[in-house]
């Protein structure tokens, strides 16, 4: 009760702070990731598209903070993403802020979830849509220096071969891969991971994060808009405390980089005048000289 009451007080106060940060933030971050992207049907089509290496997909909707429960004993989960587009395939997206030792094993478990509540009782398995976790991640998952990496269940003929390039295994299910720390700016995935991985505020490279980002950005309500639905997305104290506490770190930083701009601003004026009060004498010792006639 006592952790309700304080969730409840801090969300009434966190909104005009996580405002502030806004700008600074990026799409790494998995509550603004979320809030950014709830019926954003075209950044969400440009990021599959670069992602997949499918340009031919259709956004027909997206659901955001999507949980499965798993009865009062069972482990329950959140998808930050859930995507559905118009050839029927279910991409989970989200967003990792850290490197997930367990990665492997909680994408097994999102997708057997998934599996859980989309087929319904006497359905035959053939109901079951394709479904496709991407997992844009803070370093390169294969040190190869690649964009993506591409995961599905293939054939080995023992347990040695296991990495071997063989048949796929078409059970429907693929995983993706993304890697956050790709610089290749003259390749559209690389613009599109620039534009996960920069702040806001910065410019971006593709056009609709470029506006959508522009649209929030530019006036105060939108800013607080923006942060009320930041604020929704954070489901319990634990996590908003934790936006909050980022956000207030990234507002103490820009207030810092002002202080020190205005700081350096003031010595540069004083230089100034400084400068321009030394001219003058010189004008006026010059003038002083001609009329001596001691000038050149």
């Amino acid at each position: 009760m006592e952790n309700l009451q304080k969730y409840e007080e801090l969300k009434k106060s966190s909104a005009r702070i996580i405002a502030k940060s806004l700008s600074e933030m990026t799409l790494m971050e998995d509550y603004f990731f979320t809030a950014f992207m709830q019926n954003n049907h075209e950044c969400m089509r440009a990021t599959l598209r670069a992602f997949t290496q499918n340009e031919k997909i259709e956004v027909t909707s997206v659901r955001v903070q999507h949980v499965i429960k798993n009865g009062a004993e069972g482990h329950g989960v959140r998808y930050d993403s859930l995507i559905e587009t118009k050839d029927g395939t279910v991409y989970e997206m989200e967003v990792e802020n850290r490197p997930d030792k367990s990665l492997g094993l909680r994408l097994r478990y999102y997708g057997a979830m998934f599996d859980k509540e989309n087929l319904k009782k006497n359905e035959d398995y053939a109901k079951l849509p394709p479904y496709v976790n991407i997992v844009v991640m803070p370093k390169d998952a294969r040190e190869k220096n690649k964009p993506l990496y591409f995961i599905r269940r293939t054939f080995v003929e023992s347990q040695n071969e296991i990495g071997d390039d063989r048949a796929f295994f078409e059970d429907g299910e693929m995983i993706i891969l993304v890697n956050a720390l790709y610089k290749n700016l003259e390749s559209y995935v690389g613009k599109v991971i620039h534009d996960f991985t920069t702040p806001s505020g910065e410019p971006k490279l593709i056009e609709e994060f470029s506006k959508a980002m522009g649209n929030f950005l530019k006036t105060e309500e939108g800013r607080i808009k923006m942060a009320e639905d930041i604020v929704k997305y954070a489901a319990n104290l634990e996590s908003l405390e934790k936006v909050v506490e980022r956000a207030e770190i990234t507002v103490k930083r820009y207030e810092e980089t002002k202080r020190r701009e205005a700081e350096m601003e003031l010595k540069l004026n004083q230089k100034d005048k400084e400068i321009s009060a030394l001219r003058k004498k010189l004008a006026l010792a010059e003038k002083q000289l001609k009329s001596k006639g001691l000038a050149r």
